[in-house]
Parts: structure tokens; C-alpha cells; sequence
């Protein structure tokens, strides 16, 4: 392909592939029980160790009981 742009996804479209609600991991709780807002790059982490649940269900549909 010549002349192609390649973009990272934005962490709304990464909650979206995930099956979370969009805006889902913007905010969290700090140790004084206040909402804070979380930072893209820590986004991208927390999407990025997680698993997709429908994924994981077809899986262990897979496994004999």
C-alpha cells in the first residue's frame, strides 16, 4: 500500500472492542475516595490486560466437562 496513513486506535474505540461502555476506564477513585481523571497511556493498560468476556465464554464452551 502506498501513501497509507496507519492511526492507533483512541482508547473509546479500544473500550468499544473490549465490550465496555464507552468512557468506562476515563475515570477512577484515588486513595482519598476522589474521583480523578486517568490518563490516556494508563488507559490503553488497563484495556490492554484485559479480556473480552464473550471471548473467554466461546473458550471454555470449547472444554469437556
Amino acid at each position: 500500500m502506498e501513501n497509507s496513513i496507519i492511526r492507533k486506535f483512541s482508547p473509546v474505540e479500544c473500550e468499544r472492542l473490549m465490550t465496555l461502555p464507552d468512557f468506562f476506564t476515563e475515570t477512577g477513585i484515588n486513595e482519598k475516595g476522589e474521583e480523578i481523571k486517568i490518563r490516556n497511556s494508563q488507559r490503553y493498560k488497563m484495556l490492554g490486560n484485559g479480556f473480552v468476556v464473550d471471548v473467554v465464554a466461546h473458550i471454555l464452551k470449547g472444554i469437556p466437562k
